[in-house]
């Protein structure tokens, strides 16, 4: 350990121990009521914390002070950590062991807490030691649901990247080299599938260093089976299909390029998950491989998508509570939680805390297939009284795409709703920006994103969208702006100094001029080509190694009859009619339009680029679309039910433009309250004949569906048995849409009439499940 490192941790002891917290001891009244429901001989479990606790604002403010590196910082916290928590938890562990009713006893060193399950007796005996602050229950923790999750899809059909990774600019900022690559990224959620295309090789445990330790990068707290990762749902694949998901994949993740860790600890059926257990996540988090030296195995982010709301009985804006996540950001790693989506009635905890701006992020979530980025309705919002001095503070901080999010869950793709499918774009995006600059402490991170997000809403920071919806691109141009010049990329050809893309005498010449100078961090001599920051006869060598090369920088070209060419330079790729995507990019991230199925209104279909379908009046059904694969809509089709369109389970497209009224209209008052009021409107006609009995879900719920009406009919066009106007909790369109849930028979035929509110019309899909 270094000398300026062991003086720190030195002086952070002492500033521990000054600092301690001193008062009276309280049992929490949740608990002490739970304690009276199990009764005398009854186990609670608990989390006790100790009086001596680590300052550990005190302990940041010394680290920013000292302009520590990553790997010095990750030390010196860890190491203060462990210390604080080895030099006074001995005396009550002993005493726990020592005691018949408690049956589990686990420490922990991230905050100076240790699990306690006991029976109220011993509880009430370490109330009264004078090392104990506080013991509160612990309390059961919950995954932030989505409140849409749409059927799994094993598709190829989906050209270049999503909405929502478009809408945030990570495509371009991929386009300028930026990737996440190098970066290391987490998530606290149920796991994550291994296995899956769009994951598997981005997975941190398959790299050499890794080699015979799989449990320094995937955590099951409950059964400690380590040796692979493994989702106990679908929601974490989702989440990290967002954050890093790709080729081989699809283009579903704002950082293709990092690498991920992973603890399944939220949601796992019959297993009852805790505060404890995401203490022990997290403290995981803060040191995968169990040694303090190295931070390789630390992960530079970690999103949270699970909270608590004020029904669960979680101390309101308890400091307490929060220690173990400061200590993380401490070490540099940038915590994240989805705000909830609990709309109106406020943010879930611990993201409603504002103990200052950049404690604790919370995300909103916007819906990016609306070019306005509107606000979902779920999001959750504030103002939080979780500050200092218990007034109103602006929740959320940050906005990103959380409506209609495509991504990756066991088995394919789907597309859910909610603020949890929000914080994973804001965990890349903080990977684009640490690869831009990796000094760049969680406070600069969080301060970028702020001050680079787009406003929208009210004019500044406000309850609904916080500071805005991320820009990638801006963000990732302020952390270079901010980084080290020594420690920029070396780029295409660094020998070529003077940027006549040649390399010669004038370039030799700017070597000898600066030779000897020394970068200090605020500037990089001229004459340094191989990146050391200083020039040297390593410097002239490289130059004449290089002499005469041409250093025309070349990038990926967008072709104009499809697809994309690599290494071609700017002037070659515009005289072949295409588009230049900027130097030193590549086709992996360059979304390149290609060649894919067009549908026209006669059903017909024909292959080529998207600007060619568009001008000849057709629908143009992405890259890479085949029409032998693509079922083309006529138009007009099913307009009465003497002639209806065949519905298959899964999704059926449909348009109303071209269609006419059929009558009689429907009986509205079979569905009175729902907003049925047909009024006259062009409709059109399904048939489905059911395979199996059951209950199965009918809706034309999809990102571009129109204000539509929807009547079930069984047997006949007449015998009306259920309609719908607009379906509740309505999330995941743009505008309303209709669902029904009805309970069919084997082998009986159903048609399914589709129309829209006071004659609206459109096209969208008709989904059965």
């Amino acid at each position: 350990m270094n000398f300026r490192i062991r003086t720190l941790i030195t002086t952070t002891l002492t500033l521990a121990l000054c600092n301690m917290i001193h008062g009276e001891t309280v049992i929490d009244n949740n608990l002490i009521q739970r304690m009276d429901e199990v009764g005398p001989k009854g186990t609670v479990s608990t989390l006790v914390y100790l009086v001596d606790q680590v300052d550990v604002k005190s302990l940041s403010d010394s680290i920013a002070r000292s302009n520590m590196r990553f790997v010095d910082r990750h030390q010196l916290v860890v190491e203060t950590l462990q210390a604080t928590a080895s030099s006074t938890q001995g005396s009550i562990l002993a005493s726990l062991k020592s005691q018949r009713g408690a049956t589990g006893i686990t420490p922990f060193w991230i905050s100076n807490v240790i699990r306690v399950d006991a029976r109220p007796d011993v509880i009430h005996e370490l109330a009264n030691r004078s090392d104990v602050l506080h013991i509160y229950l612990n309390y059961e923790i919950e995954l932030v649901e989505p409140v849409r999750m749409g059927p799994v899809e094993q598709t190829d059909n989906r050209g270049g990247a999503e909405q929502g990774i478009i809408a945030i600019r990570a495509t371009e900022a991929w386009q300028m080299g930026f990737t996440g690559d190098g970066v290391l990224v987490a998530t606290l959620d149920t796991g994550v599938d291994g296995n899956h295309e769009a994951l598997a090789s981005r997975w941190a445990g398959l790299r050499p260093e890794y080699a015979g330790h799989p449990e320094w990068a995937f955590l099951d707290p409950y059964t400690y089976n380590h040796n692979f990762p493994f989702d106990s749902g679908s929601h974490g694949t989702h989440t990290m299909g967002t954050v890093c998901g790709g080729s081989p994949g699809l283009g579903i993740g704002v950082a293709p390029d990092a690498h991920w860790i992973t603890s399944a600890g939220i949601d796992r059926s019959s297993i009852a998950e805790t505060v404890a257990d995401a203490i022990e996540t997290f403290q995981w988090f803060l040191d995968p491989d169990g040694n303090p030296a190295t931070a390789w195995d630390v992960p530079r982010v970690c999103s949270n998508s699970w909270g608590l709301t004020s029904g669960h009985g979680y101390p309101n804006c308890d400091q307490t509570f929060w220690t173990y996540l400061d200590a993380l950001e401490a070490a540099g790693c940038v915590v994240l939680f989805s705000a909830g989506n609990e709309g109106s009635s406020g943010l879930r905890r611990p993201g409603d805390r504002a103990t200052d701006d950049y404690r604790t992020c919370a995300v909103a979530a916007i819906d990016p297939y609306n070019a306005s980025f509107p606000i979902a309705s779920f999001s959750s919002r504030g103002p939080t009284n979780c500050t200092p001095s218990g007034a109103s503070a602006i929740k959320p901080d940050i906005s990103a795409p959380g409506v209609s999010t495509y991504s990756s869950v066991p088995g394919g793709y789907s597309s859910y709703d909610g603020t949890s499918m929000a914080s994973p774009h804001i965990n890349g995006a903080v990977a684009l920006i640490l690869q831009a600059n990796p000094n760049l402490s969680v406070e600069e991170v969080k301060e970028i994103l702020y001050v680079t997000a787009v406003d929208l809403g009210s004019a500044g920071e406000d309850n609904d969208y916080g500071h805005g919806i991320i820009d990638c691109v801006e963000a990732v141009n302020l952390a270079i702006e901010l980084s080290d010049p020594c420690e920029a990329p070396l780029g295409f050809c660094p020998q070529d100094i003077d940027g006549d893309y040649s390399v010669n005498v004038i370039d030799l010449l700017s070597v000898i001029d600066t030779y000897g100078v020394c970068g200090d961090g605020s500037f990089k001599p001229a004459g340094d080509v191989d990146g050391d920051c200083c020039v040297t006869v390593a410097d002239i060598l490289s130059v004449v190694d290089a002499w005469g090369n041409d250093c025309t920088p070349v990038g990926a070209c967008c072709l104009p009859e499809g697809g994309c060419s690599e290494a071609e330079t700017e002037a070659d790729c515009l005289q072949a009619g295409g588009e230049y995507n900027g130097d030193d990019s590549t086709c992996d991230f360059s979304n390149c339009p290609d060649n894919g199925a067009c549908c026209f209104d006669d059903g017909s279909c024909t292959y080529g680029m998207p600007d060619q379908c568009i001008a000849q009046g057709g629908a143009f059904q992405g890259n890479g679309t085949a029409c032998d694969t693509t079922n083309c809509p006529i138009a007009g089709a099913g307009d009465e039910c003497t002639g209806p369109l065949i519905a298959n389970i899964g999704a059926n497209s449909f348009e109303t433009n071209t269609a006419t009224p059929s009558s009689p209209e429907p009986d509205e008052a079979q569905c009175a309250g729902t907003y049925l009021d047909w009024d006259g409107s062009p409709d059109i006609w399904f048939i489905y004949v059911a395979g199996e009995s059951g209950s199965t879900h009918f809706t034309t719920c999809d990102s571009s569906s129109y204000d539509t009406s929807m009547v079930l009919y069984e047997g006949t066009c007449d015998n009306q048995v259920a309609c719908n106007g607009d379906a509740s909790n309505d999330t995941g369109c743009q505008s309303y849409h209709s669902e029904i849930d009805y309970t069919v028979q084997a082998g009986s035929t159903y048609y399914i009439r589709i129309g829209g509110w006071i004659g609206s019309t459109g096209s969208g899909t008709l989904t059965i499940n």
